[in-house]
């Protein structure tokens, strides 16, 4: 385990820097874990360093807002470029990028550099090594991706949610334990309720999200095999998630029946329409996924075709292998395949509740709780190790209710 003994750390009032990001995937989880660490760590401080992806910004600032213990940076460009030329400029930007992470990290002087994964991770992942400073990898997919198995050579530790495919290229080279992923919709940590039988085959809501990255072929194949299947006049209702800069899309998407379903460029609160839903159609991204099985509904999983390493077929493999999803490959009669899936579910109420139990016994609503005890409790011995003075109290490593000592975001 590495022991920052060139800096020294309050642990009474430690700083978690986050780094990485360039999607929801990647900031969603980081979000529900900051905010679980400062009710182990009430009087915690929380800096991200991300990329300069406008999603990273958007959900920060409508996360934590104008409260100063939550920080964050942009510093660092998503963008991979291919071709000889663009390894060439790459691997100079990463250079500079680190050097740079040297400095911000020095200045910051963190207890631990979380990662949550991506090309802008690499640089201060690196630096965190440099400066011996404990690293901690975020990896919820079924395959790790390039950024986390390059820093897993020097990390402490990985967290990590869908069990990691087996035969996946490179692997992790870390100490690694699974906790599930971090929800938004679960970071009180409450169990999930579990719909009665009867109460959710009243359910005829079908809900498309189609807002995640890349996600416009799936804004067009699912409305169609919809349309096809008449499903509109069997007494089911549609709400389609699309995307923002989409509606237009959409709309063409939905033609003449546009008028009978809800389009939305961005849900709110997805955890409480997944909860209203008789069954999802979308990606299979891991967060997406663990929101699925935390809800107990069925799902039609397209996983999007050219994702990294294909993690996206390996996590929709995880779901079907488990129970509650039937997965899709997209191909010249795509259409016509997700037509014949979409009537079958609908029409086998007894297949639906089977997939509601494999994806409830799959959940895990506790995985921002399990996230933080590890961090707070490799956080502990490396304070030990350093020969630092530990607080006596048990709070390091136990997360309270959260309604007293939490800060409003």
């Amino acid at each position: 385990m590495a022991t920052n003994v060139s800096m020294r750390v309050n642990p009474d009032e430690p700083l978690f820097v986050f780094v990485g990001g360039g999607s929801g995937g990647h900031i969603a989880p980081a979000i529900v874990t900051a905010r679980m660490l400062q009710r182990a760590f009430p009087r915690s401080r929380h800096h991200f360093l991300c990329s300069t992806r406008e999603i990273d910004r958007r959900m920060l600032q409508n996360a934590f807002g104008d409260d100063n213990t939550f920080r964050a940076e942009f510093p660092f460009d998503y963008t991979v470029r291919t071709g000889f030329f663009g390894g060439i400029r790459t691997s100079l930007q990463l250079l500079i990028d680190t050097v740079r992470s040297v400095r911000m990290l020095r200045a910051l002087n963190p207890a631990v550099v979380i990662s949550l994964g991506a090309r802008p991770a690499i640089a201060p992942g690196l630096a965190a090594r440099l400066l011996r400073i404990p690293l901690i990898l975020l990896e919820f997919n079924a395959v790790p991706g390039t950024a986390t198995r390059l820093l897993s050579r020097f990390a402490d530790m990985a967290l990590t949610g869908i069990p990691i495919s087996t035969d996946s290229t490179g692997g992790l080279q870390c100490p690694h334990k699974s906790t599930g992923v971090p929800l938004l919709c679960n970071d009180h940590d409450l169990e999930s309720p579990v719909s009665p039988a009867a109460e959710y085959l009243q359910r005829r809501q079908l809900l498309i999200l189609g807002g995640s990255q890349g996600a416009s072929e799936l804004n067009q194949l699912v409305p169609a095999a919809i349309r096809s299947a008449r499903l509109l006049d069997s007494g089911w209702s549609v709400l389609h998630q699309h995307g923002e800069g989409k509606d237009a899309e959409a709309r063409a998407a939905w033609g003449a029946d546009v008028s009978r379903v809800t389009l939305a460029s961005f849900l709110q609160n997805p955890s409480a329409e997944l909860a209203r839903s008789a069954f999802v159609i979308c990606r299979s991204g891991a967060v997406t996924l663990a929101e699925i099985s935390n809800a107990g509904i069925p799902a039609l999983l397209l996983p999007l075709q050219n994702s990294s390493h294909s993690h996206q077929w390996r996590n929709a493999e995880w779901a079907r292998d488990s129970g509650f999803a039937e997965l899709l490959e997209f191909s010249a009669d795509s259409s016509g395949q997700l037509r014949q899936s979409l009537q079958a579910l609908c029409a086998d109420e007894q297949r639906r509740l089977q997939m509601c139990t494999a994806a409830t016994a799959v959940a895990r609503p506790s995985a921002a709780r399990a996230v933080a005890d590890a961090i707070s409790s490799m956080l502990k011995c490396d304070l030990e190790r350093a020969g630092e003075s530990v607080p006596p109290r048990d709070s390091a490593v136990q997360i309270d209710d959260g309604n007293s000592s939490t800060r409003k975001l």
